[in-house]
This record gives C-alpha cells, sequence and structure tokens, in this order.
C-alpha cells in the first residue's frame, strides 16, 4: 500500500447548504472604520443571506452536529474527554506501543478505527475519504520515506538518499492525481519538500526566509503550547496577542484585496479561534467580500471545531476541512499531536464537549435514536 498521510480540504458549503440560523453577534472589530460599498449587487445579495444565516455564536447543535450519526457524537465526547486527561496526553506514544504490544496489530489496528483514528482521521484510502472529500485541497506527507520522529512538536528527517526522494516525489504525483480525480480538476496540493531533497540545502533555503519566521507564525491564529508551562494569567495574555496580530494581517489582506483586485489576493483564515473566524466573517461583510469569490476562505481539522466548520458550511460561506488519510500504524505521529493539542486547549476543548453531549441529550430527549447517514 502506497505510504502517504494526505491530508483534504474541502469546502463545506457545497454539501450543508439547508440550514437556516440566526444571530445577533457584534461586530468584533472597531466601529471607526472606513465604509465600503458593495460594487456588485449579486455579491451584496449573497453575503447578506450568508451572513444572516450564521449563528455566530456556533452553538446552533442541531445545525453545527445534524451531519453526525448518535455514534460519532459518543465516540466524539469519549475522545475529547480522554485528551483532557494531561497523564493520558503526556504518555500518549508510550501507551500506544504498549497498546501495539498487548492487543497484536489486528485488534489495536480495530481499537484506534473506533476511537481516535475514526475522530480525526478521514480513513485509510483514496476510495475511503471520497465519500466525505468533496472538492479536496491536499497536503501530501510521506511518513515512511522521511521517516518522521516525533518528540511533542519537534520533527526530524533523515535523509535516505535521491532514489528515496525519487519515491517521494512519485507519492506526491500519486496524490496530486488522486485530488484531481476527485475534485475534476478543482483541488489543489502543497507538499512538504523536506521529503524531497537534501536537509542541508532546505537548510540554507530557510535561512534565508529566517527574518520572515516571526510574520508567519503570527498568521498560525494560536501558538505552539507544550513549549514550556505557563500561568493561565501568562497563556490569556499571550494568547489574545497573537489574536490580536492574526486580526491585524486579516485586516492587511483585506487591503491588499482592495488595492490589487479580488482576482490577485486570497487568504485562508486557518484557525480554530472562534473569535478570529468572527472577525474574519464581519472583514468579510465589512469590505462586501462574497463567499463565492473564494477571496477569504475558512479551514479546520478533521474531528475539531466542527461547531463552527459546519455552521459556517451551512451557511454558504467557503470552508475546509483538513481530511488526513492513510494506514493507522503510519498517521500515529498525527494522532499524537492531535491528542496533545487538545490536551491543550483546555477552554476550547470543553466548549466542544458541552456541545456535543448537549446535542446528544437533544436527540435523546426527542427520541431521535435512528443513526443519520452523510449525505
Amino acid at each position: 500500500m502506497q505510504s502517504a498521510l494526505i491530508g483534504l480540504n474541502f469546502p463545506l458549503q457545497r454539501r450543508f447548504l439547508s440550514g437556516v440560523l440566526t444571530t445577533s453577534a457584534s461586530r468584533c472589530y472597531s466601529s471607526d472604520v472606513k465604509k465600503y460599498e458593495c460594487t456588485s449587487a449579486e455579491h451584496k445579495k449573497e453575503l447578506d443571506e450568508c451572513y444572516n444565516r450564521l449563528d455566530l455564536s456556533f452553538e446552533n447543535t442541531k445545525e453545527a452536529f445534524k451531519s453526525k450519526s448518535n455514534t460519532e457524537l459518543v465516540r466524539a465526547l469519549l475522545v475529547l474527554r480522554l485528551c483532557g486527561v494531561q497523564t493520558l496526553v503526556n504518555q500518549n506514544q508510550m501507551i500506544l506501543a504498549t497498546m501495539r504490544r498487548v492487543l497484536g496489530k489486528n485488534l489495536f489496528k480495530k481499537t484506534l478505527k473506533n476511537t481516535f483514528y475514526g475522530h480525526f482521521v478521514a480513513g485509510e484510502t483514496e476510495e475511503e475519504v471520497r465519500p466525505v472529500a468533496m472538492t479536496p485541497v491536499v497536503d501530501a506527507k510521506t511518513l515512511e520515506t522521511t521517516r518522521e520522529r516525533y518528540t511533542v512538536h519537534q520533527e526530524t528527517y533523515f535523509y535516505e538518499g535521491e532514489e528515496q526522494c525519487d519515491n517521494n516525489r512519485d507519492i506526491f504525483k500519486d496524490s496530486i492525481n488522486a485530488v484531481a480525480s476527485a475534485t475534476g480538476n478543482e483541488g489543489f496540493v502543497a507538499v512538504k519538500v523536506t521529503a524531497l531533497g537534501r536537509p542541508q540545502l532546505l537548510l540554507k533555503l530557510s535561512e534565508a526566509i529566517v527574518q520572515t519566521q516571526n510574520f508567519f507564525k503570527a498568521l498560525t491564529g494560536g501558538m505552539t503550547l507544550q513549549e514550556g508551562r505557563s500561568t493561565a494569567q501568562e497563556f490569556t495574555k499571550r494568547l489574545n496577542a497573537t489574536t490580536k496580530i492574526y486580526e491585524s494581517c486579516l485586516t492587511r489582506i483585506a487591503d491588499e484585496v482592495d488595492r490589487r483586485g479580488r482576482t490577485n489576493v486570497s487568504v485562508m483564515v486557518a484557525s480554530h479561534n472562534e473569535d478570529t473566524v468572527r472577525f474574519a466573517v464581519n472583514l468579510m461583510k465589512e469590505r462586501c467580500i462574497a463567499p463565492s469569490e473564494r477571496v477569504m476562505c475558512m479551514a479546520q481539522l478533521y474531528g475539531m471545531c466542527d461547531q463552527v466548520s459546519f455552521s459556517l458550511g451551512q451557511a454558504g460561506f467557503s470552508v475546509y476541512k483538513y481530511l488526513p488519510y492513510g494506514p493507522v500504524e503510519e498517521v500515529l505521529p498525527y494522532l499524537s499531536r492531535r491528542a496533545l493539542e487538545n490536551g491543550s486547549v483546555l477552554k476550547k476543548a470543553n466548549k466542544e464537549r458541552d456541545l456535543l453531549w448537549k446535542e446528544l441529550k437533544r436527540r435523546i430527549s426527542n427520541g431521535e435514536f435512528k443513526a443519520k447517514t452523510h449525505s
């Protein structure tokens, strides 16, 4: 089997257009701003309709989780609850290794597919992912050929010769073909270049752009939480500072859109921060950026922040989900990182669990026991 972990992003608004949501949320940026007029009546109508359908509190569980079956809700609750147990999170790699040794390959695989793997990973093969992905964007990472070794968030790569790099190239080509097939040539691909050449050459390239690293870190919409410990007050201060920088970057990009034109600038807001997403949505409304223009798109990881992704998608905004897929054994480093991240951002994880539990109780009280199926 081809050894590749592929991340797929797909726009949700093409699948979920039915839910009608309302909002009274306030604007999350300064009211002392320049007024922008929509030059297209069609775009203004589209934007108003999408905005009015969206619940910016992201707490309408019936609409946010309408694509999830009851079993998926229970699994999500279990997985996120386990991610909140720090001992399990900190020792996750050792626990996984012990489970593999004790349970054996087949039972270990089945256990993971019904828990963490099933929640965070879309499937093992392109065929399994195809029903989920509509118009994917692919991030192809070859795990076997780069021999990724994870120490928290640190990744070490081993150069194994040009022949191995050629094999990686072929895997990337197969990934490109898979995306083209699944999306009708509408998808695009991002590759991890560390699998394609000698690390020393890549390090030299990195040194040439080191001055821009802080800028790109600001665009991540968050921070690396595993780099040392900090008090709750320090964390909040850093988070607020990062959020403000991120919002400033989005505003600057919107300015460039106005200056250069809609067809020359676009941005994907890849963030799990609800405040950041609200800011982006309000910025789109202020600048009259219609979702169909694909100037500003949102993105979240598969299995995380679904209340944001699906609420946006059902309202008609352009939203992407990062869908990793690959053999169970080869996505373990990815699962390890998801456990660490969910264990770190406890407030966000707690809200997701509360919303999942709220929806499950709603279904039970209404007698909705029949499993849902994906449309």
